[in-house]
C-alpha cells in the first residue's frame, strides 16, 4: 500500500467534504431557498425563519431529531411503511443483540 497516496486521498477528500458542507450551510441559510431546504415547513404553512435564527440550521441537526422521533412523527413524515420498516430493524436489532449474549 502506497501511503502517500492513502494520504492524499484522505485529505483530499476532507478537503471536498467541508467545502461541500460550507455550501450547504450557506446556501440552506439563504431565504430564497427555503423552497429546497424547508418543504415539510413551507407544506405545514409555518414560516421556516420564525421561531429559530439563521445560525441554527446545522447540516448534522437532522440526526438528533432522528433519534428522538416517535413512531405518530415517523407515520407522518414518511408513511406507516417508514413506520414498520423502523419497527422491523428495531426488532432485528434486539434480536440479534439477545441472540450474542
Amino acid at each position: 500500500m502506497d501511503i502517500p497516496s492513502f494520504v492524499t486521498s484522505i485529505l483530499t477528500s476532507l478537503a471536498v467534504f467541508v467545502v461541500l458542507v460550507l455550501v450547504f450551510t450557506w446556501l440552506s441559510r439563504r431565504p430564497g431557498n427555503a423552497t429546497v431546504y424547508y418543504p415539510s415547513l413551507l407544506l405545514r404553512g409555518l414560516d421556516p425563519w420564525e421561531g429559530r435564527g439563521r445560525g441554527t440550521r446545522s447540516p448534522v441537526g437532522w440526526i438528533r431529531q432522528a433519534f428522538t422521533a416517535s413512531e405518530p412523527d415517523v407515520v407522518a413524515a414518511g408513511g406507516v411503511d417508514a413506520a414498520v420498516y423502523l419497527v422491523f430493524l428495531s426488532s432485528s436489532t434486539a434480536k440479534q443483540t439477545t441472540l450474542s449474549s
